[in-house]
């Protein structure tokens, strides 16, 4: 077994781990805002304080918002915040594609050269499918506001848009995704002759699959 391939791909994993986390931890807080500001929407109905001509603002800032000495960075109107916290919304879509424009950038970016050093080859002998549909998605969330070209249409395993569909990674498109870039990582170790997997079908202390 090679042991410097081995820790390049733990070190990556331990990135992915943490961007995993980022992603629900984030998922989650969009869910509880949404729900936070929709109570105060419906008390501010209750107490016939709502005006849905003026709606009430959210304000993000240092210092109370009605001090003119504070700095304010973002207002928003409650029922535009609520709406881009929706499940699937504005602010879930910019996060998942963020997070595979992220992943990619540490793949091609860092790990990929370090798991070359590794193996004693070249940087472009290293490859896989999966990083290959992630770099088409890629390129199309960067390069083409987030509509899919037809070039992602060519994707082997990530097969989930068609030229014309806007890229919005759910919940299930960031498991699948995690999942397929660890079987390549075991995929990886196989080659070396590494006899189970390391990545895929781990499990924590109460049995529970970890992706």
């Amino acid at each position: 077994m090679n042991n410097a391939a081995v820790a390049v791909l733990d070190e990556f994993d331990g990135v992915l781990h943490g961007l995993v986390g980022l992603y629900f931890d984030a998922s989650t807080g969009f869910s509880f805002i949404k729900e936070r500001n929709e109570l105060n929407l419906q008390n501010l109905v209750s107490r016939h304080q709502y005006d849905p001509t003026h709606p009430p603002s959210v304000t993000y800032s240092d210092g109370d918002p009605q001090d003119s000495n504070a700095i304010v960075y973002h207002v928003a109107p409650i029922d535009h915040l609520i709406a881009r916290n929706e499940k699937q919304g504005p602010n879930q879509a910019f996060l998942g594609r963020s997070i595979l424009v992220t992943i990619y950038s540490y793949w091609e970016d860092h790990y990929r050269q370090h798991l070359a050093t590794a193996l004693g080859c070249a940087k472009n002998e290293i490859t896989g499918d999966i990083w290959g549909d992630i770099r088409r998605l890629r390129q199309a969330v960067t390069h083409h506001r987030s509509i899919a070209t037809p070039d992602v249409e060519r994707c082997k395993i990530l097969k989930w848009f068609k030229a014309g569909n806007e890229i919005i990674l759910n919940d299930n498109h960031m498991k699948a995704m995690i999942i397929q870039i660890r079987y390549y990582f075991d995929s990886v170790l196989a080659k070396m002759g590494a006899a189970a997997p390391r990545y895929s079908g781990k499990r924590d202390p109460g049995g529970h699959l970890i992706i």
